[in-house]
């Protein structure tokens, strides 16, 4: 019950905003098709550029690993809550890629769970083993983050974007500079972007 229950609750939370309600009007604008030609984010990950990056297999494994886990939950404890919520996550991950990574992050209690499960079945009687994984999944993060930080990540298009402190180009620094010295207050953002 509490699973059903907190979806409802964390609906109502969304509410509390200062655009109300009309946080979801900015939401359904981004349906625009203009909004999934120029954005990349806005694009499937069904598109060949981005099915040409390791983003894309890193994608499919989770979400292969999140449909196991989310099936055993459901047989083995009766618990339809990850089901749903995956097929939910999935299916906006489906439309955009801007969502796999809420898929990631709904989806990662139950996987990791999963996970632990079965690399504790693989190392039972073997304690060497069983250390090595739990080492190697809490430092796979970390590793992860300096790759990327010295590296760069990989973009939909199949190019390397430079590591950088993440202002990107299009970014009005100069403009936020002369807000800041002419002391600007109250509402001075538009609604989109900036």
């Amino acid at each position: 019950a509490r699973s059903t229950l907190l979806p409802v609750a964390l609906g109502a939370a969304s509410l509390v905003n200062p655009y109300g309600w009309r946080l979801y009007e900015l939401v359904a604008r981004f349906g625009d098709p203009f909004f999934r030609e120029a954005i990349v984010e806005w694009e499937p990950p069904f598109e060949s550029r981005f099915m040409a990056t390791p983003q894309f297999w890193l994608y499919i494994i989770w979400l292969a690993v999140a449909i196991v886990a989310a099936w055993r939950s459901l047989r083995s404890r009766r618990e339809a809550a990850p089901v749903l919520t995956l097929t939910v996550f999935a299916a906006l991950s489906f439309a955009a890629r801007r969502h796999i990574s809420l898929l990631a992050i709904v989806t990662a209690p139950w996987v990791g769970a999963e996970l632990a499960g079965w690399i504790e079945g693989l190392s039972r009687g073997r304690e060497r083993l069983r250390r090595a994984a739990a080492i190697t999944g809490s430092c796979a993060p970390a590793v992860l983050a300096v790759l990327l930080a010295a590296q760069g990540a990989i973009r939909g298009d199949g190019k390397t974007r430079a590591p950088s402190i993440g202002i990107a180009a299009n970014v009005p620094v100069e403009a936020l500079e002369v807000m800041r010295a002419e002391e600007l207050r109250g509402r001075v953002f538009t609604d989109m972007g900036f």
